[in-house]
């Protein structure tokens, strides 16, 4: 369990959620980077038809990004330079949502289409790119307005090889 303690929250069921958001949290900032550059297109071809065999049982983990109130979604990049009204908003639930769907299934699709009026697919692939950094995922397909997030778990889920 990585030695996380959760003695502060009042019911056991609160007390599970808490404890598994630490864990995944802690998880992700203390490994490593992934190096994702070995993944071929052999490799992205089979996670994208696993994604699909997913979809069609209805088992694919998704994630809507949730409706934004503002009408310039921005994140504050650290660069001294404009923020374009085309980097997001990100909350950290919904990083929290998608880093916990990551570390039990992989794969997670990701639907943009409530990020903004006009979405572009350059918004798309700005906004799942984003995301897959913070995540340490890798963005294995974007079709209009859906990424395809991937991310080994430990121990993996997946087998690539046989994906292939």
């Amino acid at each position: 369990d990585g030695g996380v303690e959760v003695d502060f929250v009042q019911y056991s069921d609160q007390r599970s959620e808490c404890k598994a958001l630490v864990s995944n949290f802690v998880k992700r900032i203390s490994g490593e980077r992934i190096g994702y550059e070995n993944m071929t297109g052999k490799i992205n071809r089979g996670l994208r038809a696993h994604a699909g065999r997913l979809k069609k049982d209805n088992r694919m983990p998704e994630m809507v990004f949730p409706r934004l109130k503002t009408s310039s979604p921005t994140v504050d990049t650290g660069s001294t330079e404009a923020t374009t009204e085309h980097t997001p908003t990100i909350h950290a639930n919904f990083y929290e949502e998608t880093d916990a769907k990551l570390w039990r299934h992989e794969l997670v699709l990701l639907r943009m289409k409530n990020v903004k009026k006009n979405l572009t697919k350059a918004d798309t692939k700005l906004y799942g790119e984003t995301i897959a950094t913070e995540l340490n995922a890798h963005v294995a397909q974007i079709v209009g307005h859906t990424v395809l997030l991937y991310r080994p778990a430990d121990p993996p889920v997946l087998d690539l090889e046989s994906l292939e």
